[in-house]
C-alpha cells in the first residue's frame, strides 16, 4: 500500500494558517487604528473632528488639515511600519493598492505588483511607513515613473540626480536609472529618511525639504500627502468593519 505524501497535509495547514494569520490581521489593525481615531477625537472635540475625517482632503491647512496631519502621525509613526510584524506587512499592501486604485487605476497589474515589491522593500530599509511613501509617489507622479519635471528631476519620487551624485554613486547608477521603480523608490527613500534625520523626525520639516520649498509655498503638497495616507487608513477600514 502507498504511503499519504506529507506535502498535501503540510500545503493544506499551510493554507489554514495564511487564512487564519489574514483575518487577524484585520482585527488586529482595525483595532489599532480606532485607538488612533479615539486618542484624536479626545484631542480635537467630536465635532472638530468629524468635520475634519468625513472630508478626507482639507482646502486649507487650517483646524481640518491639523486633525488630518494628526491621525496621520499617530497612523504612520504608529501603525503600519513593515518591520514589525507579518499583521502590519498584509495590511500595508492593502494600503498601497487602495492609493494606486485612487491615483493611477489604470496601471498594470506587473507594474502594480512592482512598485508594491519595491515600496515595501525600500520602506522596510529605511524605517519608513509604506503607505507615507505610496502617497509621497501618488502626490509626485502618480506613479509614473517615466515623469520628468522642469527642473529634470526624475522617476517614481522626482529625484534631482544633480543634488544627490553621491547617492547614485554608491550605487553605481546614473541619472537615466531613476526611470527604474526600483531604483527611483529607492534613492527616494534615501532621501526623505535622511531629511527626516535631519529635522529630528518632523515630517513637514522633511516634506519641505523635499519638495523644496519653505512655509506657505509647501504647505498643499504636505498637505495632499497627509491626507492620501489617512485616505488609504479610513478606506480599508471603512471596509472591512
Amino acid at each position: 500500500m502507498n504511503k499519504l505524501s506529507p506535502m498535501p497535509i503540510v500545503n493544506l495547514l499551510a493554507g489554514v494558517m495564511l487564512i487564519v494569520l489574514s483575518v487577524h490581521a484585520v482585527d488586529f489593525v482595525v483595532g489599532r487604528y480606532n485607538e488612533h481615531i479615539s486618542s484624536v477625537k479626545a484631542e480635537v472635540g467630536d465635532a472638530a473632528f468629524m468635520d475634519g475625517y468625513k472630508t478626507g482632503r482639507a482646502e486649507a491647512f487650517d483646524e481640518v488639515g491639523m486633525i488630518e496631519q494628526r491621525i496621520m502621525e499617530k497612523l504612520i509613526l504608529h501603525h503600519d511600519k513593515t518591520k514589525t510584524t507579518a499583521e502590519n506587512y498584509i495590511y500595508s499592501e492593502k494600503l498601497i493598492d487602495r492609493i494606486i486604485d485612487k491615483s493611477n487605476p489604470s496601471l498594470s497589474e506587473k507594474k502594480r505588483a512592482e512598485y508594491k515589491k519595491y515600496i515595501l522593500k525600500w520602506s522596510r530599509k529605511y524605517d519608513l511607513s509604506p503607505a507615507f511613501v505610496a502617497s509621497m509617489i501618488h502626490r509626485e507622479t502618480n506613479f509614473n515613473e517615466k515623469a520628468v519635471s522642469k527642473s529634470n528631476a526624475r522617476g517614481a519620487l522626482q529625484v534631482l540626480a544633480k543634488w544627490h551624485k553621491d547617492k547614485l554613486d554608491k550605487l553605481g547608477i546614473k541619472e537615466k536609472d531613476l526611470h527604474s521603480i526600483n531604483h527611483g523608490i529607492h534613492i527616494g527613500c534615501q532621501i526623505i529618511r535622511q531629511y527626516l534625520d535631519w529635522n529630528d523626525g518632523d515630517y513637514r520639516a522633511a516634506l519641505e525639504k523635499y519638495v523644496g520649498s519653505v512655509n506657505n509655498s509647501a504647505e498643499g503638497y504636505i498637505r495632499d500627502i497627509f491626507a492620501m495616507t489617512v485616505y488609504a487608513h479610513k478606506k480599508e477600514n471603512e471596509d472591512v468593519e
